[in-house]
């Protein structure tokens, strides 16, 4: 697939926890025409971008808004909206993808009466939508992407709309044929503004500069890294390589996770080589998904490092507040790595507080993550 080169705006705002306290980051995309504009929750390890339909039947309400109207998407109001049907090579990308239900409504006698591409979608914080896939035009800022495959949400559940980056066909990376993309995320429990990048020029890997290839041909969605070795402060503890024949192992980079989640057993290593180097009373299960939290600031806080590859030239040291985090306005400091349920690791949005990331997805065989310290 040939890349574009088109330049987007230099830097498209992404906001934390909004418009509701939620754990991740939010981009402004508008759709249709004329243009409605929402508020989606940014990923990269899922494809499709979907927004909640005003036709939704299970429509998902925020317990706070933060003072903002969150709209639906009303199909109606767009003279660009067209519909996709079962044989169409957006529909098609989809089904191809193991997380989603390729569905076609059926009668009684098992004859196809809906050729409308339709589908369903779980996510791995309990989040799922189910709807149907259309094409219209999708915007960021002033730069316009026409028949652009969006999920129409019927029934959501945990979400109302997600910004799909992953590296699949019906993603936005996919559709628009980017070349490049990065963002840069500012304290989570900052009034600051992060942002994001499309079709970046990639920087020069020079001192300075961490960097990961992306394992290509494990999985067309999800971005697999290098990452080997997870060091608190001077204590090693080795991630376990992708099992192509097990389907499981390996580390991901996912910015739709508030928390990096390692497999049961690093985990455990984890967390028993930082609590060791800490002399204060811990406080378990205080919040849902924190597994533990410390009344009080520690004095010194045990230094977490990811390495990728193999020697000592691409070591991310993950600063104090990527690894320890209050917890509002209590004297609660909380750790910021859990156990996953899933058979692969997780790098979450919290651990990338600080730094500019840029995805190299140039070559659809290859590719390169990149990592540079520096306030955003």
């Amino acid at each position: 697939m040939n890349k574009t080169n088109v330049k987007l705006d230099a830097l498209v705002p992404v906001v934390a926890g909004q418009p509701y306290n939620d754990g991740g980051y939010f981009i402004t995309i508008g759709i249709g025409t004329p243009v409605q504009v929402y508020i989606l929750a940014v990923d990269t390890a899922s494809d499709l971008t979907w927004v909640q339909s005003s036709a939704c039947t299970t429509c998902f309400t925020p317990i706070t808004t933060r003072g903002q109207e969150l709209k639906n998407y009303n199909p109606s109001q767009s003279i660009s909206r067209v519909g996709v049907n079962t044989d169409d090579r957006l529909c098609r990308a989809i089904s191809s993808i193991k997380d989603f239900e390729y569905i076609r409504k059926r009668n009684r006698d098992g004859k196809i009466i809906d050729l409308s591409c339709r589908y369903k979608e779980s996510y791995r914080d309990k989040c799922s939508t189910g709807g149907e896939l259309i094409v219209d035009v999708l915007s960021l800022g002033d730069t316009k992407f026409p028949n652009h495959g969006i999920g129409l949400g019927l029934e959501n559940v945990g979400s109302r709309g997600i910004f799909g980056l992953g590296g699949g066909r019906i993603s936005f990376v996919s559709q628009a044929k980017l070349r490049s993309f990065s963002h840069c995320f500012v304290d989570f429990n900052s009034a600051g503004e992060s942002t994001m990048e499309f079709n970046v020029d990639i920087p020069n890997n020079n001192q300075g500069i961490i960097s990961s290839y992306i394992h290509p041909r494990i999985e067309e969605t999800k971005y697999y890294l290098d990452l080997t070795e997870v060091r608190v402060n001077d204590e090693r503890i080795d991630i376990p390589e992708y099992d192509e024949q097990e389907n499981m192992g390996g580390t991901i980079l996912d910015i739709g996770a508030h928390l990096s989640s390692f497999v049961p057993d690093v985990y455990s290593k984890i967390e028993a080589a930082f609590t060791s180097q800490i002399p204060l009373v811990r406080h378990d299960d205080v919040v849902e998904n924190i597994k533990f939290c410390y009344a009080g600031k520690p004095d010194v806080i045990p230094t977490i490092t990811l390495v990728f590859g193999r020697g000592e030239e691409n070591l991310l040291i993950l600063p104090d507040d990527s690894v320890l985090t209050p917890l509002g306005r209590s004297e609660l400091h909380c750790f910021l790595f859990k156990d996953g349920s899933k058979p692969y690791s997780a790098i979450g949005n919290m651990q990338l507080q600080h730094f500019r990331v840029y995805y190299d997805v140039s070559n659809s065989e290859s590719g390169q993550i990149m990592f540079v310290p520096r306030q955003c």
